[in-house]
């Protein structure tokens, strides 16, 4: 923060004209695990001394209320046992709640955090682990020096464009290249369902309907009791502790069941 003051000035800026936006804005237009990171970095932003941005908003108390709802439906030392979301927003959590012994044995094959190029990276300054580093070094060179939210998003992107196709009624003139998207998603299948990249032990109840609806069309021998996965008593979620329920999920869930 004592380096580009204009580009400081700018960002602060940003956010002093932008967040009455946040106001009855729909959470899931938000990016994800929002609701976790956003409310951590103004506490550390006010801890800097970096003022100018409204700490005190209102909105901003609604989002940070979200993030603690959220907190206790996923317990600091349930997030250390296993894949779980909170894997996505490590930025977001309180320093102190963080072992990263016990979390970098959560991490994906390909080094990262449930397929996070920011938490991935928020892990590597932490703990300089080299395969955080190498995750990192991939997505920029795939990415043209940039990184998205999320990546590799091989299985999502699979699965949506065969769906898309077979919605526009033109799937027919893409066999081929159909049967090799959704060879690759047979080949990231597992019982416990699918996310939206492949190496990931954590699984989602969107990606997962999808995944099973084309496959069982497509002739792939699928069993439906991956979806006790996602059961929770009477109800199913797209992944434990979600609070919001997206459309997306519940309504691909209800096409994988007809």
């Amino acid at each position: 923060w004592n380096i580009h003051d204009d580009k400081t000035k700018k960002g602060i800026n940003y956010i002093r004209e932008n967040v009455k936006t946040l106001e009855g804005a729909k959470a899931e237009h938000m990016t994800c695990g929002f609701e976790v990171v956003f409310p951590s970095l103004l506490q550390r932003a006010e801890k800097m001394g970096i003022d100018g941005i409204p700490y005190d908003d209102p909105v901003v108390r609604q989002i940070q209320a979200a993030r603690e709802e959220k907190l206790k439906r996923i317990p600091i030392e349930m997030m250390h046992r296993g894949p779980n979301s909170l894997l996505f927003s490590l930025e977001g959590l309180q320093e102190n709640d963080l072992n990263w012994d016990r979390l970098l044995k959560l991490q994906s094959a390909d080094g990262s955090f449930l397929t996070s190029p920011s938490s991935t990276a928020y892990a590597f300054m932490k703990t300089k682990d080299e395969k955080c580093y190498r995750f990192i070094a991939n997505t920029l060179r795939s990415c043209n020096g940039g990184a998205p939210h999320t990546y590799p998003v091989d299985v999502f992107g699979r699965l949506w464009a065969v769906d898309r196709l077979q919605r526009l009624g033109i799937s027919r003139f893409f066999e081929s290249e159909i049967s090799e998207l959704l060879r690759h998603i047979y080949t990231c299948w597992s019982n416990k369902g699918v996310f939206s990249g492949r190496d990931s032990e954590f699984v989602d109840i969107d990606d997962t309907s999808m995944g099973f609806r084309l496959l069982r069309q497509h002739g792939y021998d699928v069993d439906p009791v991956v979806f006790m996965n996602f059961k929770n008593g009477n109800k199913f979620s797209c992944y434990g502790g979600q609070i919001i329920e997206s459309s997306s999920p519940i309504y691909n869930l209800y096409r994988a069941c007809q």
